[in-house]
């Protein structure tokens, strides 16, 4: 993530986010580089630390009298039913054909 004000820096913080401020990166293009931000990037506190956040957040609806599903409901099991019964249309594939004929309808 590349970030540009206080408030994308600190989301990324509280999320451990890998990210590069982008004033660095305007003085150092190569900080921005995007296979060397892959390479470099640590995704473990990203993944690793779902539970803790989610517990604090839990907590803070629990404290402040907030009903939610995963305390108070079934855990969400009515929401994924109801997700399960929708028929939604494919999603956007990629424009990656190499076979002409598919591709002169593009440029028509």
């Amino acid at each position: 993530m590349l970030c540009g004000d206080s408030r994308t820096l600190e989301l990324c913080r509280y999320f451990e986010i890998p990210h590069q401020r982008l004033d660095r990166a305007v003085k150092d293009p190569e900080a921005a580089d995007p296979a060397r931000l892959y390479e470099e990037a640590d995704l473990g506190g990203l993944v690793g630390n779902h539970r803790e956040r989610f517990d604090r957040f839990a907590g803070f609806l629990d404290k402040n009298g907030l009903r939610n599903t995963f305390t108070h409901g079934d855990g969400g099991a009515a929401f994924e039913e109801r997700m399960r019964s929708l028929s939604f249309p494919p999603g956007i594939r990629p424009w990656n054909d190499t076979d002409l004929a598919s591709l002169t309808s593009r440029f028509g």
